[in-house]
């Protein structure tokens, strides 16, 4: 009975973390928005910034514009000088799995790559390209790029659903713990093939949890240890005859 009962206590030890527990984490942008989204071609139909927005599976926390409550955003820029590339850095986001975005351009050429995301973490890194018509589009349906093949998903505003916010997923399963992501313009700077903005990013992360077959099977071998040291304490001495 005691074998028995170490033998059980030791596969309890020994079972395997086999469940995970999902959670999102957003990513802050406010360091660097510097767009106000209020501005833009039908920008008032936009929620404020500060609120929360969720797309499928995805829930993003709205940037704010500086000094109010617009929607805010990180507009790259490919002419004038102006900013192309924006870095977050110092994130230490464990257990990251997929990343979402909300990323629509200011005017758009079909086909045109006009950005990218770049994600650093302590299993690597990876990039993924921003093309007008696959994953990005204008964030107004007018005479620029009205549709994209690739969206995760898409928020409308307006009577007409005249303005959208789009997200797109990308898988980076493997990438460790999140430590920076970069946000670039790539484009060639001519104006109207596209201006990428992103307006917010969360992450699918996963810790890992017992099953409660696991922590059952843990507490009989506790307890079965526990049972083998009070009868190995209790025992009575032997006494020479």
């Amino acid at each position: 009975m005691n074998n028995k009962l170490l033998a059980l206590s030791l596969l309890a030890l020994s079972l395997p973390i086999s469940l995970a527990q999902a959670s999102q984490v957003q990513i802050d942008l406010s360091s660097q928005v510097n767009a106000d989204l209020s501005t833009y071609s039908g920008g008032f139909n936009y929620p404020a910034g500060g609120t929360s927005l969720t797309i499928g599976a995805a829930t993003f926390g709205l940037a704010s514009y500086p000094g109010g409550s617009h929607l805010g955003a990180v507009q790259t820029l490919g002419q004038d000088n102006l900013p192309t590339s924006f870095v977050f850095g110092g994130l230490n986001i464990t257990g990251v799995q997929t990343i979402y975005s909300l990323v629509n351009s200011a005017f758009g050429a079909n086909g045109a790559t006009t950005g990218q995301f770049i994600f650093t973490g302590t299993g690597g890194t990876f990039t993924f390209s921003l093309t007008e018509g696959v994953n990005i589009r204008d964030h107004f349906n007018d005479g620029f790029i009205n549709t994209a093949t690739s969206l995760y998903g898409s928020a409308y505003y307006g009577s007409s659903n005249e303005d959208r916010l789009d997200a797109q997923q990308f898988n980076v399963s493997g990438i460790g713990t999140l430590t920076q992501v970069e946000f670039d313009y790539i484009g060639d700077g001519v104006w109207g093939k596209g201006e990428p903005f992103l307006a917010a990013l969360t992450t699918d992360t996963v810790s890992a949890v017992p099953e409660p077959s696991t922590w059952a099977m843990m507490l009989l071998g506790f307890l079965g240890l526990g049972f083998l040291h009070s009868r190995h304490r209790n025992r009575p001495a032997l006494s020479a005859g």
